[in-house]
This record gives C-alpha cells, structure tokens and sequence, in this order.
C-alpha cells in the first residue's frame, strides 16, 4: 500500500512522523520548500507529547509521483477544490482521500472525487509548527483519538484501511453518522477557536474568560440549533455530548453550564486555533468553512445566528487590517443577549 499525507503542516507532520516511527511510512507532502527540505535533511522533530526526531520522506506537490491508495488530507478546505483536481490523478483507482480537515468538507469532495473515494475523518488532538521541519503535539496521551466514517454510513474497504493506519497513533472509532461527528467538532471549533482567534490568544483563554466564555456558549448554542434543523444528530466527541450537555434554557441553568465550561473543555484548552498564525501571517483563514458554516446553514432554515455572524464579521475586519487580536471585541456581543440577563 502507498499512503501519503498531503498538507504537511503541522497536525500533518506529527501524523507523518508517527506513522512512520510505526512502521508505515508515508510521504509527507507540503507547499513550503522550506519545509520539505528541513523534513528530508534532518527528519521531523516532535515534542511535546514526545520527544522524537523522526527520519521521513518529504515531497512538494509538484514532486508527486504515480499513485497513492491512500491520501490523508489536512490543507485548509478553502483549497479543496483545487487539491481535488491536483490529488485526483495521484489517486489510485480504488484509493481514497481521508479528510481530516475542520468544517464539513466531505460534500463537496465527494461531489469532486467520488463518494466512494471519500473518507472522512476527525482529529481531537491539536499540533503546532515550530519552524522548518518541526511541530509540537500537545499532551494529554488521552487526546489522540480520531473519529472516521463515509458519507453512506457503510464500512468500505479504504474506510477498514485507513482505520488500521490511524489506530498506530492512537484510537480510532468508526461511525455510521458521519455528518453528526463532523458537526459535533464543528461546534468545538465554532465556539472555542473562533473566540481564541479574535482573541490572540488559546482555547483555555476563552473558557478562563467570563464574558468570552458566555459568548462562546452561545455561540455553540446556535451552532446546534443550525445543525438539528438542517436535520443533523449530534454525538459524543472528547467524551461529551456536548449537544445536549450544554443546553439550557433559564438563565439559572445557563450560569450553571457556564461553571463547568473550563472543565468540560480542558482537553482544548492548550490548543492554539490554526486561524491564529493564518491571520497573524498575513494568510486565509478558515471561518467562512467553520462559523461560516452556521451562519449559512442558519439562513437556509431560518435559523437565527447573530453570535456566529458577528464572530465571522469580526475574524474578517483582522483579515483585512480594520481590526486587532483583542479581548476587547466580547463588548461588540453584549447587545445580542437576551435582554435583563
């Protein structure tokens, strides 16, 4: 079998290496020369949670060659259109991309690949480049897990396959809701990342933060209520529903859920969003892939979803230079709760 991971960044070089300390080497693509470079002259260093340099094979997109069985893919999804296009002649014929990448991207990428050629996937663990050829993985061992599944529900042979490559690095639970899972980690990446972004600053500073901590509750909140009208069934992710966990409706059991917040989101608190240095670099960002989402499936089932526009409005003015990283934005939110709580 011939696997590659294509979008060596950061979550994909920690991927990349421990495949291949296990056994499975795979080739490590990436966009950055730089990096593919360092990747081949002195093999991916891992720390954090380890403690490894591991010698890898690292290729850039224009160096790929024949055809892979398997291709993990972890680029940002605003590129998945023109990826599939790249990837399609690299993909043998009964191959299949795993997309383990934030948001809902399976639709579109089957409607370019080919259901059949689609697996897609969930990280709950978070990584950050440290340099050329570097990435930090964060602790706990706890955290490494994935979550797999196919658009149909059923268990495909590519589907069994990648399972078995993913379960070297950690455990990996196979799913009939697929669309579940993926908005189960949407509302994650919704109401953590998003308000870490504006912020500057890491996951654990939005639950440390009570105003931004409320907002990211209702944040999440809309994000539920997007998903179950579009028909969605939410399910456990990091050991929570957070679904259903998280509900309310007096403002009594709100201040109560607001108090186990950093608790139930500890596993995510040393996370850095990958918006975060995207923005920071000068580079798109992905929050019309993530809040986006909610604020579009809102709209097409008349949903309201204010916190999540003003969150996506917000992420957009830093794009563009008009605005800063800041804690002070949760200001901008305080008209849209309810009023006299």
């Amino acid at each position: 079998m011939r696997a590659a991971v294509y979008g060596a960044g950061a979550l994909g070089t920690v991927l990349g290496a421990w495949l291949t300390r296990a056994g499975t080497p795979v080739d490590l693509i990436s966009r950055s020369k730089d990096h593919v470079d360092a990747l081949n002259r002195t093999g991916a260093v891992i720390t954090g949670l380890v403690d490894w340099t591991v010698p890898v094979t690292a290729l850039t997109p224009e160096e790929m060659q024949g055809a892979y069985d398997l291709i993990f893919l972890l680029t940002k999804q605003i590129d998945n259109a023109a990826e599939a296009r790249r990837l399609q002649p690299h993909l043998a014929e009964n191959g299949a991309v795993c997309v383990l990448q934030n948001g809902i991207p399976e639709p579109e990428l089957a409607q370019l690949l080919g259901e059949d050629h689609v697996i897609g996937g969930v990280i709950t663990w978070n990584a950050v480049r440290k340099g050329p050829g570097a990435a930090w993985i964060a602790p706990p061992e706890s955290s490494v897990t994935f979550g797999l599944g196919t658009l149909s529900g059923r268990q495909t042979p590519q589907l069994l396959q990648a399972k078995a490559l993913l379960e070297q690095m950690g455990p990996v639970t196979v799913v009939e809701n697929l669309p579940g899972l993926r908005w189960s980690k949407l509302l994650i990446n919704a109401s953590l990342s998003c308000p870490a972004t504006i912020m500057g600053g890491r996951c654990g500073d939005v639950t440390a933060d009570p105003a931004w901590r409320r907002i990211a509750l209702h944040i999440l909140r809309e994000c539920v209520a997007a998903g179950r009208a579009a028909g969605v069934r939410f399910c456990a992710v990091q050991g929570h529903d957070y679904a259903a966990e998280l509900a309310f409706s007096t403002p009594e059991q709100e201040q109560a859920l607001l108090a186990r917040m950093p608790e139930l989101f500890a596993l995510n608190a040393p996370a850095v969003p990958s918006m975060l240095p995207d923005l920071q670099k000068g580079r798109p960002c992905e929050i019309d892939g993530l809040n986006g989402v909610v604020c579009r499936t809102g709209r097409q089932y008349g949903v309201p979803t204010p916190f999540n526009d003003l969150a996506v409005e917000i992420v957009h003015e830093i794009a563009a230079g008009k605005a800063t990283f800041s804690r002070e934005h949760a200001a901008r939110f305080a008209p849209l709760f309810p009023a006299g709580t």
